[in-house]
């Protein structure tokens, strides 16, 4: 599911951003197993993907909210925005589930000492308006060596 929901925004399955339904063959092209078929057909038997003329969607009610972005743990991370950074999904122990606000958090490089909102919701907002702390950082010090190789006159 992780690569499917991943991997359905790719441009070479079409040029619409989202939302594309796929074939098998598109599907064994980044998840080639001998037992494909039986496994989507799990899939859809579990009602977690939806098969119509062959061709294969998640059904998002499923993972109880709607997945805007999915986050892979071997990959960067992709930028949280105030308007959604509620909806980001991350494959965990067999499911899909929310990113927490903590883990929000240290994704754009908080402490976990940092305090959120009390407000999930609130939280989500605030941590999708933040500057990552990590980037910041890396800018500033690089700007002060930068200046001190060559200062401005």
């Amino acid at each position: 599911m992780n690569r499917f929901i991943l991997k359905r925004r790719n441009k070479a399955f079409g040029k619409d951003r989202d939302g594309k339904l796929l074939t098998k063959e598109q599907i064994s092209s980044f998840f080639d197993r001998a037992n494909l078929d039986e496994i989507l057909e799990s899939l859809v038997a579990k009602k977690y993907l939806q098969k119509t003329e062959n061709l294969y969607k998640p059904v998002s009610g499923n993972f109880s909210f709607e997945v805007y972005k999915f986050l892979d743990p071997h990959k960067i991370s992709v930028t949280l925005v105030a308007s959604d950074a509620n909806r980001l999904g991350v494959y965990h122990n067999n499911r899909v589930r929310r990113i927490t606000p903590r883990e929000a958090a240290r994704l754009q490089g908080f402490p976990d000492r940092f305090q959120l909102h009390q407000n999930d919701d609130k939280a989500y907002y605030q941590l999708g308006n933040s500057v990552s702390i990590n980037v910041v950082k890396a800018v500033a010090k690089e700007t002060i060596l930068q200046m001190q190789v060559s200062p401005v006159l």
